[in-house]
């Protein structure tokens, strides 16, 4: 299991070295391949206005989890980072499944293979119930712009394995 002080650093740097990391929920166990960071005064981030409701758990100290309904139909999950009061959190936009098969190259089909719905926002990547552990360390890792944003797409914030087939796009 990782320890807190991964989390608790920068969006940008977690986003790159959650790559290749094993992820463990419901006896479900998947690697990490794509990743995209959101970081403060980001134009794409749900912080990016201010404190509400709804993203008020990315102003709190990295190493739980952001989840939350994308278009009303995706429910995406994030991994909270950096330290209290600075609003940053990692998305993790695809998996390699490890013990089962399932359809996992976007973050809508992540949650819904792993099981992690909005009722999981909020819990600690320290449980029993989910963590994260050390697995493979990426042979290529790529940098590139995010996906299906309409403000702050042209950031290189996103990350992927190179080669991987799980990546939902290159």
């Amino acid at each position: 299991m990782l320890k807190k002080s991964f989390y608790t650093r920068d969006a940008l740097i977690v986003a790159k070295e959650l790559l290749g990391k094993k992820i463990c929920f419901n006896g479900k166990e998947a690697m990490i391949v794509e990743t995209e960071a959101y970081v403060p005064g980001d134009p794409g981030s749900h912080a990016y206005k201010g404190k509400t409701k709804r993203n008020a758990i990315m102003y709190e100290e990295g190493g739980v989890l952001y989840v939350y309904l994308c278009y009303g139909m995706y429910e995406l999950m994030n991994i909270v980072t950096d330290k209290k009061d600075v609003p940053s959190a990692v998305l993790i936009r695809a998996v390699e499944p490890l013990n089962f098969k399932a359809k996992t190259n976007g973050p809508g089909l992540v949650t819904k293979a792993l099981g992690v719905t909005r009722e999981h926002n909020g819990l600690s990547l320290l449980s029993k119930n989910m963590w994260i552990e050390e697995h493979k360390t990426p042979k290529e890792i790529l940098q590139a712009k995010r996906v299906g944003l309409s403000q702050g797409k042209e950031l290189p914030y996103r990350f992927y394995i190179k080669d991987n087939n799980y990546v939902s796009r290159k």
